[in-house]
This record gives structure tokens, C-alpha cells and sequence, in this order.
């Protein structure tokens, strides 16, 4: 038999096939439903033939490629011949972009897995497509959630333990955000007994979250040297967590527990306790005021911010504004200012000197760490603290970084006193922006928010 097929996503589990057109069937109308609701898409064509001099398959396949790429289908790749059934497995073909919502990509799925031979493989039934459609819409979309929430200024992100594969995923996301976002935290949650613990854990799991305490986890974390937030809900309980060796107890279900009120009448008598809740802290200043008011050290929010209007829609412009929002709340409720310090002061060099020369000066001489960027050198050590020291000449005077833990707040702020701001730089990790205004001395002023 001949045919070209139109793939999607390689994975190390299975392969999807999205659509498979025998030749002698190739229609207008059939490859219209193929890529109907496709706007912009890379697509690997691939086709395959019991025979390898076959110039009929060729000859269609290549009228498909032409085809598709009149309808502003972009191609990643020359057409592929596949003559051995086990290489179909390897194929990549398609990566979709955010055009398709998940339910559009379920359905074309769905439809296409009637068509699909998952008999090339045994460990794929076809009864298991739509379970393993899922997945790969899970290992997607949680890489989406730690781009979107690491944006948003999130330092921890929790994984939720649910589901076939759960830890494989996890392993997966933790690969990608070492490579992309080394900042995370990443952990793993709910986690309840220690054989899980240590999937979790060996796949690289920073922390570990329990429902409910379980002493044998506890141990498991110990050994590894990895935080262990099990869930509590009796002062007994939060007791016996500390015993094993537990710094942060969670408090499960928040609301249902007692709320603010049960964290003050528990810190009343055991004032070392650290306590975080989850279950019951909504999305709101008024909710965050209360339970950090009450003495909580931190809070946990699921499905009160991911939550399933969000993942519907892949709003995820909307999921980070509202975690840098939740986290400036948090702030103000902790009572850290907004201006929390100087970051570091920075040097011009002159005909005296170069910016080399100057850098050399202060690494040699106190020990510094030198390090480049494109337009200037920055020394430092252990401490807070640096010393930028500029490439070219711009000033005879120093510019002064202040650092600030809501960049927007803090703009706002200047500005409702009648200070100009030049125009911001803003990058994922990073935000500055320089005054219009000098201090006293005619030194420049910039505002710097970092990750």
C-alpha cells in the first residue's frame, strides 16, 4: 500500500497521527478538511511505499506539498520516504502554534485516531489514544504554566502528582525549565508515600508536598536534603511534622481547618511554627491580607489562580498579570517596601582610564568577581551589592541603580509624585528604567527589577 500521512509530535511514548491520504483518494475536498482551521503551521510531510522506486507516491506527495504550502502551511522539511514500518514512530511532522485551542486539538485528534495504526506498536492500544493525548497535552501545557508564572515573577512552582506518567512529565518539565528557566523551583504535590517521593525526587524534584504527613516521606526528604510540606490540621499534627524534621507545615484544607483565625490560635502557643495554607486562599488583596496578617509565612493557590477558564482559553497573558499581581499583595502585606535598596552604582570611563582598566582596578584590588556584558562590566563578591562600570564614555558623573521589588508599582509611584521616566527596558528577567531627573549632584537614576 501507498501513502503519505501528515504527523504530529515525536515523543519518546508515541506518536499521533493527525491525517492519512492514500493517493488513488487524493481529493481537494479531503485536504481541505486536513487543514481546515490551520492559519499559520510547520509541517514535516513524510510519506512511505512498499516500493522504494515508486514514482506514483512520490508524484502525490509532492502535489500535497505544493498544495499545502499555497495555503500558507510553512514546511520545516523535504518530503521523507519511510519504508520500514518501526522508522513511522520517528516521525515529526507538525508543531503546532497557538492557533488551536485544546479542545480543537482533541477533536482533530480524536477524529484522526480512527485512521490510526497503533498496531505498529504494542505498547500503544488504540483504545489508549485519547489517554495518551492527554498526556501530551499535560507535558504542553505545563511547560506553558512555568513560562507564564516564572514571567509573572513566581519563584516556586508546584507540580501536580495526578495522572498515567505523572512523574515522567514531571522529569521532562524539569529538564526543560533547567534549560530555560534556572530560577524555578520546582516541586511535586500531592505526594503521599514514600515510593513516590522518590520518583519524584530522583526525576529532580526541589521540594515535596504532602496531604497529609506521612513519617516514611519524611525520611525519604531528610536523606536527600529536600523540604518536605506535608499537610496538618491539628496542632498535634503540626507537632509531629516539626518532629521529623518539617520547616514549613502546610495547613489542608485551609479554609476548612479554621482558616486565618486557626493560624493565630496556633502561633499563639508555638510561635516557631512556620505555617503555609493551601485550600481556601482566594485570588483577592483582602484574602492574601488576612492569612499573612494571621502569621503565615507563605500561601499556596492552585486552581484559584491556573485556574480551568485559564487552561480552556491558554489565557496565559492573563495568568501572568495575575501572579505578579498576587505577588506584589503579598509583598506589601509582608510590609517589604517597594524600594528595597541599591542595587549598584554606575562608573564612566574617561581619558583617564577605560572601562577595562577600571574593572581590573576593583577585581584586583578587593578581590571581585569580574564579569562582561555587551555595553559594561560589573564587579561583585558574596554581599549585596555591585559596581557597573561602563563601556563608553556617556557621563562624568555615576548613575545609581535602585532596586525594586514591583517595578509597575514603583513607576506609578514616581510618576503620581510628578517625575518623568524615560523609556522602560523590559525583558523576562529583567526590568529598568531611567529618571528624567537627576539627583542634587547631576547623577542619573534608574530603576532596576530583576528576577
Amino acid at each position: 500500500m501507498n501513502s503519505f500521512q501528515i504527523l504530529d509530535w515525536d515523543s519518546e511514548f508515541f506518536e499521533i497521527i493527525i491525517a492519512r491520504v492514500l493517493p488513488q483518494r487524493l481529493t481537494t475536498v479531503q485536504l481541505e478538511q486536513t487543514i481546515a482551521g490551520m492559519k499559520e503551521k510547520k509541517v514535516r510531510l513524510a510519506y512511505w511505499s512498499s516500493n522504494p522506486n515508486d514514482k506514483e507516491s512520490q508524484i502525490a506527495a509532492l502535489a500535497c506539498q505544493g498544495f499545502l504550502a499555497d495555503r500558507k502551511v510553512t514546511f520545516v522539511a523535504d518530503i521523507v520516504q519511510v519504508q520500514e514500518p518501526a522508522d513511522r514512530l520517528k516521525w515529526l511532522v507538525e508543531e503546532y502554534t497557538d492557533t488551536y485551542t485544546s479542545n480543537e486539538l482533541e477533536n482533530l485528534a480524536l477524529q484522526a485516531g480512527v485512521y490510526s495504526r497503533f498496531k505498529l506498536d504494542p505498547r500503544i492500544p488504540k483504545r489508549k489514544f485519547k489517554d495518551l493525548y492527554k498526556l501530551w497535552i499535560r507535558k504542553s501545557v505545563n511547560r506553558e504554566i512555568a513560562d507564564t508564572v516564572s514571567d509573572g515573577g513566581s519563584r516556586v512552582l508546584e507540580f501536580t502528582n495526578r495522572g498515567e506518567f505523572a512523574y515522567q512529565i514531571f522529569g521532562e518539565l524539569v529538564k526543560y525549565c533547567e534549560k530555560e528557566l534556572p530560577g524555578l523551583i520546582l516541586g511535586a504535590g500531592s505526594v503521599g508515600d514514600p515510593y513516590t517521593a522518590s520518583l519524584f525526587i530522583n526525576n529532580g524534584a526541589n521540594f515535596i508536598v504532602g496531604p497529609m504527613l506521612n513519617a516514611e516521606v519524611a525520611k525519604i526528604c531528610n536523606r536527600k536534603k529536600i523540604p518536605y510540606s506535608p499537610g496538618c490540621g491539628t496542632a498535634t499534627e503540626i507537632a509531629n511534622a516539626e518532629e521529623l524534621g518539617v520547616e514549613i507545615c502546610k495547613i489542608f484544607p485551609g479554609a476548612e481547618v479554621g482558616g486565618p483565625g486557626f493560624v493565630k490560635n496556633i502561633l499563639g502557643p508555638m510561635p516557631w511554627s512556620s505555617i503555609m495554607p493551601t485550600g481556601g486562599v482566594e485570588g483577592t488583596k483582602e484574602s492574601i491580607e488576612k492569612w499573612f496578617k494571621a502569621g503565615v509565612v507563605a500561601v499556596g493557590m492552585g486552581s484559584n489562580l491556573i485556574s480551568k477558564e485559564v487552561l480552556e482559553k491558554q489565557d496565559w497573558e492573563t495568568l501572568t498579570k495575575t501572579t505578579a499581581k498576587l505577588l506584589s499583595w503579598i509583598r506589601e502585606a509582608r510590609g517589604i517596601p517597594v524600594f528595597t535598596g541599591i542595587e549598584h552604582l554606575g562608573l564612566y570611563p574617561s581619558s583617564k582610564a577605560d572601562g577595562k582598566k577600571i574593572t581590573d582596578f576593583y577585581a584586583e584590588t578587593f578581590g571581585l568577581k569580574a564579569k562582561e556584558g555587551n555595553s559594561s562590566f560589573f564587579v561583585s563578591s558574596t554581599g549585596p551589592g555591585r559596581i557597573e562600570i561602563m563601556k563608553e564614555p556617556q557621563s562624568d558623573k555615576v548613575h545609581v541603580a535602585v532596586k525594586v521589588s514591583d517595578f509597575e508599582l514603583a513607576c506609578k509611584l514616581l510618576t503620581d509624585k510628578g517625575i518623568e521616566l524615560e523609556e522602560p527596558k523590559v525583558k523576562p528577567e529583567l526590568k529598568a528604567v531611567f529618571l528624567k531627573k537627576t539627583d542634587p549632584l547631576g547623577n542619573k537614576i534608574h530603576l532596576l527589577w530583576t528576577k
